[in-house]
């Protein structure tokens, strides 16, 4: 039986979070390698948009804003993962 089966569907969600956020962290602490001080959230958010991400995609992300809540958001217009999912043909060109 699967996580999801066995704990119900919000806990194997809390799991997969958890999963996610500590395999980041070691990620980015390992690739950090001290070379960059990540010692405020602004810089450890600027670390990931131009070292983290293109180590990750071969690209840096185009933008990071800050939105009124204080969230991070980054913008990235080619993110190959959600490209299929968009339903705009690839390179942009729209069909007649």
């Amino acid at each position: 039986r699967s996580w999801r089966q066995r704990a119900g569907l919000d806990a194997a969600i809390a799991q997969l979070e958890v999963v996610g956020f500590s395999t980041g962290v070691r990620m980015a602490s390992k690739f950090a390698g001290g070379k960059f001080p990540l010692t405020t959230e602004r810089s450890a958010m600027r670390y990931l948009c131009k070292e983290l991400w293109t180590i990750l995609f071969r690209k840096q992300a185009d933008r990071l804003q800050v939105d009124k809540k204080g969230n991070y958001i980054i913008h990235d217009n080619c993110f190959r993962w959600l490209e299929q999912l968009s339903g705009a043909p690839r390179g942009g060109e729209r069909q007649a």
